[in-house]
């Protein structure tokens, strides 16, 4: 676009997220801001501006409210029509980047390092959820170490996350309590979604693959045969496809049914 049409970013993008009514795009920087964009005409609306470090993590979790995580391990609130920063998810003890966001049940989920062993530099990898309105913590989900890299909501109960120690971790929110954790992936696992028509979690990261899970069996169901040449960066799954893309700008879509590469 033309530097005259607005605000533009000035570093590379790190995560985008559609607006519930999908007429608004809008995208985090490793620049520290955020910009929203009209999907009709692919122009700008508007710069925000309050983080001090990379913006990895967006949602959008009600209408006319967005809210953004990054690496200065803020999770903050803005009104989207105005760019005016709300209010600030925060909490002392939460030393590490913000690695994901997801909504569930009016709470916000963001994914969290906490320092446990000082001395060693060893981080426990959280789950936090935090009351919308009130912005403080209700729980945490804890059992990864390093870093949450992803997050989704199976349903009211159940949480999934991927994590920087290679697994795909579960939860029941109710008790707290880890149900499951998967093991396959040889590095940091980076994404992960949820596909509800068929009940499998997909994952991918640094090792180049696609792995789904069945919440009913303790191991990876499926591997994809990838051909990508970088680490695994973002999933998406819709009805009968995954979609994935890779550091290197590849993005491969997989049939489910037969679990065959679709393009």
């Amino acid at each position: 676009k033309d530097d005259n049409d607005g605000p533009a970013h000035t570093k590379a993008v790190r995560t985008v997220c559609l607006s519930q009514n999908a007429e608004i795009i809008f995208t985090g920087s490793n620049d520290a801001t955020i910009i929203s964009w009209d999907v009709a005409s692919g122009q700008p609306r508007r710069l925000y501006r309050g983080h001090y470090d990379k913006v990895t993590a967006l949602l959008q979790p009600k209408m006319h409210f967005l809210i953004s995580g990054g690496e200065d391990k803020n999770v903050l609130l803005w009104h989207q029509a105005t760019g005016e920063k709300i209010g600030n998810y925060r909490d002392p003890d939460l030393t590490g980047a913000v690695g994901a966001l997801e909504w569930l049940d009016g709470k916000v989920l963001s994914g969290h390092a906490k320092e446990i062993h000082k001395k060693d530099m060893v981080d426990k990898a959280l789950v936090v959820a935090w009351d919308f309105e009130t912005r403080q913590v209700v729980y945490e989900l804890a059992d990864a170490l390093g870093r949450i890299t992803g997050i989704r909501a199976i349903n009211e109960n159940t949480v999934c996350a991927s994590a920087e120690d290679k697994t795909v971790r579960v939860w029941d929110v109710r008790s707290r309590q880890e149900v499951n954790c998967f093991h396959g992936h040889t590095a940091p696992v980076h994404c992960v979604c949820w596909n509800q028509g068929v009940e499998l979690i997909f994952s991918g990261g640094r090792d180049r693959s696609i792995r789904a899970w069945d919440l009913r069996k303790p191991s990876q169901v499926w591997q994809a045969p990838t051909k990508f040449r970088d680490a695994l960066m973002g999933l998406d799954t819709q009805s009968d496809r995954v979609y994935a893309a890779s550091a290197d700008g590849h993005l491969a879509s997989y049939y489910i049914i037969g679990l065959q590469e679709a393009g």
